[in-house]
């Protein structure tokens, strides 16, 4: 029962802010939202103005791996990061095959787990992933 709700309250809150599934895959684990960019952000090459529309990605929480009881483990990791990669892939294909988002200025998301830090190994990490 509980299931039932929490799934029915992820649904009313995405309806909401137009969060969306661009794959019917189960081993996507990123979802989308057009919004605005909140402020400005100054890019190699390009600057976003605050209010520019942007894609956020959202990681699809259902579709997440299970986390082993003895918590994360190697193996855990590497079909994460498998299942990371390809739903890269496929928003980038989606992203491409939808007009409707051509009008798009950059593409972003909140990753708390992640430091901008250049030593922290997170930018190697994203490079790794195809994202500059």
């Amino acid at each position: 029962m509980l299931r039932r709700l929490i799934f029915w309250l992820d649904a009313q809150l995405c309806h909401r802010s137009g969060v969306f599934a661009f794959s019917n895959d189960p081993d996507c684990v990123l979802r989308m939202q057009v919004g605005k960019a909140p402020h400005e952000v100054a890019l190699p090459g390009c600057r976003i103005g605050a209010g520019d529309p942007v894609l956020l990605l959202h990681f699809w929480n259902e579709h997440l791996p299970p986390i082993p009881l003895e918590g994360p483990t190697v193996i855990w990791a590497a079909h994460f990061g498998r299942r990371l990669k390809r739903s890269f892939y496929t928003a980038a294909r989606y992203m491409a095959s939808d007009s409707r988002l051509a009008q798009l200025r950059a593409v972003g998301g909140a990753l708390a787990l992640l430091s901008a830090n250049e030593l922290s190994g997170s930018v190697q990490l994203m490079q790794r992933l195809g994202l500059p």
